[in-house]
């Protein structure tokens, strides 16, 4: 089986009322259980980087060193005018 380099072969088990509902799922949408999978872990990534931000967004720590980044590239801009 040739496959992309965008792709990789998977192989897991899973419990099956899980695999029961997955398949319920994909033929109600009309999608192949590979692509309801990707659309599950690509949304669930979205959330998970976007949590990881949020929670960096009340980080004084972090808030700190960007506003330190902001005035150095700030600096950087003034001395190259």
């Amino acid at each position: 089986m040739k496959t992309s380099s965008k792709t990789a072969l998977f192989t897991s088990t899973l419990d099956k009322e899980l695999l029961t509902f997955l398949n319920t799922q994909a033929k109600n949408r009309k999608q192949t259980r590979r692509a309801l999978l990707e659309n599950i872990i690509s949304e669930y990534k979205g959330q998970y980087i976007k949590n990881t931000f949020s929670k960096l967004s009340n980080d004084s720590d972090i808030l700190e060193m960007a506003e330190w980044g902001m005035n150095d590239f700030s600096a950087i801009i003034k001395n190259n005018e």
